[in-house]
Order: structure tokens, then sequence, then C-alpha cells
């Protein structure tokens, strides 16, 4: 990984997103749907955290917000639950850095409401 384990000296932004880019290319052509949406998904929450650490934290929301859409719209209710809270705290973690703290807190305690999105 070339942002979130190295030391902030270390980072390769750049890298990162032409990697996280790929990756969501390769995303689009999985032929299972359910595999296909959960990478869309995921693949969107890596490329907000590359905007985070490149210091664009409207587009890291946006990203993590359009991922989050893409798991209702393709996944049941009660499907994919954990990888569902990892977006919501992901969301949280973004929405505080965008200065919500309001609605980071409620995104926190699984709730919506609050801020951007």
């Amino acid at each position: 990984m070339t942002t979130r384990f190295l030391p902030k000296k270390d980072h390769d932004e750049a890298a990162a997103m032409a990697w996280v880019n790929t990756a969501l290319a390769l995303a689009e052509n999985q032929p299972d749907p359910t595999l296909r949406a959960l990478l869309r998904a995921f693949m969107r929450n890596a490329r907000a955290l590359v905007e985070l650490h490149m210091r664009n934290p409207q587009a890291a929301l946006d990203l993590v917000t359009e991922a989050m859409a893409i798991t209702d719209a393709e996944c049941g209710p009660d499907e994919q639950l954990l990888h569902r809270s990892v977006l919501l705290y992901n969301r949280a973690q973004v929405l505080a850095a965008n200065g919500d703290y309001e609605g980071s807190a409620c995104e926190g305690h699984g709730r919506s409401g609050g801020g951007a999105g």
C-alpha cells in the first residue's frame, strides 16, 4: 500500500491513485454481480482514502457515499453487514475531516443524519 501503512514522508499518492484507478476499472468488469458490487464499492472506499491523503475531503466523502449507495442498491438489507459497518465508520471519519462533527457522531453510531450526504 502506498499511503496507509507507510510513514507520511514515504506516501506516494500519485502511485496509489494509479493503482486504485486500475482496481476500479477491473472491478467494473467482474462477472459475478455480487462480487462486482462489493469491489466497485470498496475500490471507491480505497480511492476515498487516497483523496483524503491528498487533502480532498469532499471528494473522499462523495466516494464513500457512492460506495454506500452501490452496496445499498446491490445487496439486500441483511447482507454484507460487516462491509456496511466499515463504510459507515469510514464515512464518519471523512465527515469529521470535513469538520462535520455532529454528522460524524451520528454516522459513528449507525444513524443517518447530519452533514453532507
